[in-house]
């Protein structure tokens, strides 16, 4: 039963208290990168190839910085496990990560004091923390054969989100162009005081030299693009959710979610809501479906698929290894309480 591999993700809150009232709070995306400065002297890491940024350690696991949005620098401390042959190396990897990102936060060269914070929610509501995963059977029989060629026939969706990106690049070329045009056209009409904003408001934080967060584009640009890429995903997302809703894990998903849902009964850490009341998991309050995308479509349920979603709208087009591994009747399961 434990043979298997299992790994735990676990996304760290971001606190920094400036040295100085007067000191502007640093973007998030710079404490990481302070961080993992930090880090590296200590272990050994590697630069992930990834959607996201991130190192491998050589003791085992990854470090990752999850963006709330690019542009504003905003996000989370994402922390993961090696793959692990059971739940107790699981814990060790995981109270040992838990120590070594601590230490870097606090010894990190920063005008202040900056920790991490291992919740699963913040004051103002918004969800986020640990995840579980474990390689088990995707499905046997008719919905392993109905899984695969379903995956072949997303195909075209998965063409059409591929072709939504790539529109999405020149498109944004073409604004950056189309912008920087009318700031040089706009610049001798412009006191100096407005420079610095409007430079921002159309080209972005880093384009106008404030601060590099990272991001070329200002965040009115990013939530558009973002709206898009939902629509032009739309038809895969929805294509890949009823598929894996009718094959992936169906027995392990109807056998485990009455034990996953008493869990937080005698296991949950609980915590206090704003009206001082306690609640027996702080994370289960905002769970709304038990199968989804995990944030895409402002889903937040027991059983995440977007690790297939990503593999077909990013990783498949780069490398078609990617796509033949989501035929393996063995997946990863990732529970999100």
């Amino acid at each position: 039963m434990l043979n298997r591999l299992v790994g735990l993700e676990t996304e760290y809150a971001i606190r920094f208290h400036p040295d100085h009232p007067h000191l502007d709070n640093l973007a998030h995306y710079q404490l990481y990168q302070a961080l993992i400065q930090i880090l590296s002297q200590r272990v050994t890491t590697v630069s992930a190839s990834d959607l996201k940024e991130g190192v491998f350690l050589g003791p085992g696991g990854a470090i990752w910085f999850e963006r709330v949005r690019f542009a504003g620098g905003s996000g989370l401390i994402e922390g993961s496990t090696p793959e692990c042959r059971g739940p107790r190396e699981a814990i060790l990897y995981q109270r040992a990560q838990d120590l070594v990102l601590s230490e870097a936060a606090r010894d990190a060269n920063v005008p202040g004091v900056f920790a991490l914070i291992k919740n699963d929610c913040d004051s103002q509501g918004h969800i986020y923390g640990a995840q579980e995963n474990y390689e088990v059977p995707l499905a046997t029989g008719w919905r392993m054969r109905l899984w695969r060629w379903g995956l072949y026939a997303l195909f075209p969706t998965m063409l059409l989100a591929w072709l939504g990106h790539l529109l999405l690049f020149f498109g944004l070329l073409v604004y950056l162009l189309v912008a920087g045009i009318l700031f040089l056209l706009l610049l001798p009409f412009l006191k100096d005081k407005w420079r610095k904003p409007v430079q921002a408001a159309l080209l972005g934080e880093e384009l106008s030299g404030r601060v590099a967060y990272s991001s070329p584009v200002p965040e009115w640009v990013e939530a558009t693009a973002l709206g898009y890429i939902r629509i032009a995903a739309g038809p895969l997302a929805l294509g890949l959710y009823f598929l894996a809703r009718l094959t992936c894990f169906h027995e392990i998903r109807r056998h485990l979610t009455p034990f996953l849902i008493t869990r937080p009964i005698f296991a949950g850490v609980g915590f206090i809501d704003k009206t001082g009341a306690f609640q027996l998991s702080d994370k289960s309050w905002g769970m709304n479906c038990l199968l989804g995308y995990n944030g895409i479509v402002m889903d937040r349920p027991i059983y995440s698929i977007g690790h297939f979603f990503k593999t077909l709208m990013f990783r498949a087009w780069s490398s078609p290894r990617e796509f033949a591994r989501l035929l393996s009747p063995r997946q990863r399961l990732q529970i999100c309480m």
